[in-house]
């Protein structure tokens, strides 16, 4: 598979020696036939091959499998080496305990851009087969393409049977305080059967599959002139990658094969197949950026195959200008034939005007390895992987992308309806959150804090702030205050921050506590119903990054209504009129809830226990001064 050109020349019709070293003797080398179809590149042998050989009872003593790869050019009279690898028979040897255990480590494989070639012991990249007498067939014995073969009927979540949990991405707000979800996740079922509710992967479904139905080898070339100095990259040595070779190995103690593994029964079975590939590309996340600007314009391109065969779609009107997160949420149909043509590729590129356009980064996908696994059919829903972007100039992951495929006979494509990922349309809704009160908030003043509560939604950026709780000494607030917000539907970060701070005037505010609510489903409810939806008044709790346990507490009322809705029942923002829907009373804060510049409240909240020994003063002092001029008027002088 993917056999690179030859001396600029593209391969026109490979073949296979194998031996175990012992090339001199011509009988002890077999080959297959040279071959061409679907193409020179991708090469389907489909032969049975027996190789007669001595082994040792001792795996360390056993040999290994040279397999060489040929060109056959100018009717045989060129026959060039295009590549070789070697294959350690240790784990195959049916008499040893560590067969055993590699027909279970063995089936673990990764496809992954980047992998390495199979290591000396040869565990974790072969597929180990049943021997003849075996009651149980392993994925390579077994039928993979019987017409009258039906799925067996798993329960929900038949995705489990690949031996991990296909969850959700954890949501995580990173460098903030805890995050609560509020009004709960959606449960309409249309959404199952789209993106929301489809299981999701952290990484490419290679890396999740037990078993696949085919070993695979790296084909290396040795280079004529070394690569050295500063032409060097890392981890490049003398041998370059010049294809892969797909097969199954298994030794046996007589030459009886199964009736299935003779040639012209897996011609039968591996026959071509016209197919289509349904890609859902649903968004790339962290791209590397590829302008000065520090940003990227990406677009889509998919490729099927290599060589002169390769089917390529690309997407250049579709570009997502200025983003490192651009969402595409598109499908895109790509035929096939199978096997064969089985790497597809999904690239980003970035789009630019005046020069041309830049790889940003790919992944390559072996759809054939997926089409013949009994273990990919049996998943109902094809889960949502997140692939690394790998660009050949960079030995890091440029971004990562999100998608599903699905591969369907052309006859299934036509009556197979896409899912529908389409973003939805925006749409105008009207976000009021009332701030009721505060209790339980930790001091940042000596036995008091000065307390005033922000309201800011994290997509718009657009805060409000409640007015002062001035003086609060016992970690209460009372603010009867309503934010209003417009905002748009669907959110792509439907959150509200509430944040309590402790007002100062000569320095920064200090920040006491906050709480980042995530409103997903009750936006999602919103949108979907197209009415109002309320959060009855409840108590948050109020958290801090930098501090353990909770530092506060707040009772809020959240209603989310559509804008025409908005305008018939109106309300006013903070205190404001029309106060109602709900109508906000007077805040109920102690007489010692004052601002510090208010010296008259000041100095009556600190002397007024005084007030009768000062009225009783000012009498005397009043006396004291009248008697002169009141007594000689009564007639006693």
């Amino acid at each position: 598979r993917n056999l690179l050109p030859f001396r600029m020349l593209p391969i026109q019709a490979a073949y296979a020696e194998f031996d175990c070293g012992e090339r001199k003797d011509r009988t002890k080398i077999i080959r297959t036939k040279h071959c061409n179809h679907p193409s020179g590149a991708d090469p389907n042998h489909l032969e049975c091959l027996k190789l007669p050989v001595s082994l040792p009872l001792d795996p360390l003593f056993c040999p290994t499998v040279n397999v060489k790869v040929f060109d056959y050019r100018l009717g045989g009279a060129l026959t060039p080496l295009i590549g070789s690898t070697s294959i350690p028979i240790a784990p195959f040897l049916p008499w040893t305990k560590k067969h055993e255990e590699t027909e279970e480590a063995s089936h673990r494989i990764s496809f992954a851009a980047g992998t390495s070639p199979p290591s000396d012991d040869g565990a974790g990249v072969v597929s180990i087969q049943a021997s003849p007498d075996d009651d149980t067939k392993s994925e390579s014995d077994r039928p993979l393409l019987k017409e009258e073969e039906k799925p067996k009927k798993k329960a929900k979540g038949a995705s489990k049977g690949l031996g991990i949990e296909l969850r959700k991405i954890a949501r995580v707000v990173p460098g903030v305080s805890e995050e609560t979800s509020l009004g709960g996740e959606d449960d309409d079922e249309d959404s199952k059967k789209g993106v929301d509710e489809r299981p999701k992967l952290k990484t490419g479904l290679e890396a999740q599959l037990l078993k696949v139905p085919f070993a695979q080898y790296d084909l290396q070339r040795g280079r004529k002139r070394g690569v050295s100095g500063f032409m060097k990259k890392d981890g490049e040595g003398s041998l370059r990658m010049c294809g892969k070779f797909k097969g199954n190995f298994k030794v046996l103690e007589n030459a009886t094969l199964p009736p299935h593994y003779a040639s012209p029964n897996l011609k039968d079975l591996y026959r071509p197949r016209n197919l289509v590939v349904r890609a859902y590309i649903l968004r790339g996340l962290q791209l590397v950026p590829k302008d000065e600007n520090g940003s990227s314009d990406p677009y889509i391109v998919l490729k099927v195959g290599s060589g002169k065969n390769q089917r390529v779609i690309k997407d250049r009107e579709d570009v997502k200008k200025e983003t490192l997160n651009p969402e595409f949420f598109k499908h895109f149909d790509v035929e096939c034939e199978l096997p064969g043509q089985s790497k597809f590729t999904v690239e980003l590129w970035d789009w630019d005007l005046a020069s041309g356009d830049d790889l940003i980064g790919r992944t390559e996908i072996d759809i054939e390895n997926r089409y013949f696994s009994n273990e990919w059919k049996d998943i109902k829903m094809k889960p949502i992987e997140q692939r690394d972007l790998w660009n050949p100039a960079s030995s890091n992951p440029q971004g990562k992308i999100e998608l599903w495929l699905e591969i369907m006979t052309a006859a299934e494509a036509r009556t197979t309806v896409p899912v529908n990922i389409s973003p939805p349309a925006p749409e105008k809704f009207e976000l009021r959150a009332v701030v009721w009160q505060t209790k339980e908030v930790v001091f940042k003043d000596a036995k008091m804090s000065d307390i005033f509560v922000t309201g800011k939604v994290e997509e718009t950026g657009e805060k409000h702030e409640t007015d002062t709780h001035w003086r609060s000494e016992n970690g209460k607030g009372s603010f009867n205050w309503r934010f209003v917000f417009p905002i748009t539907l669907p959110m792509k970060v439907p959150r509200i921050k509430f944040a309590v701070w402790d007002k100062d005037i000569l320095k920064a505010n200090d920040s006491i506590a906050e709480a980042n609510l995530n409103l997903k489903g009750f936006f999602k409810r919103a949108y979907k119903q197209k009415r109002s939806q309320l959060l009855k008044k409840q108590w948050i709790t109020l958290t801090h990054p930098n501090f353990e346990g909770p530092q506060g507490k707040m009772q809020v009322e959240i209603e989310v209504l559509p804008e025409n809705e908005a305008r018939i029942k109106t309300a006013g923002q903070g205190r404001d009129e029309p106060n109602q829907n709900p109508f906000l009373p007077e805040r109920d804060r102690p007489a010692t809830s004052f601002a510090f510049w208010r010296l008259d409240k000041l100095i009556w909240h600190k002397y007024k226990k005084y007030t009768p020994i000062l009225v009783c003063i000012c009498l005397i002092a009043c006396l004291a001064v009248l008697f002169p001029v009141i007594f000689p008027l009564l007639g006693f002088f």
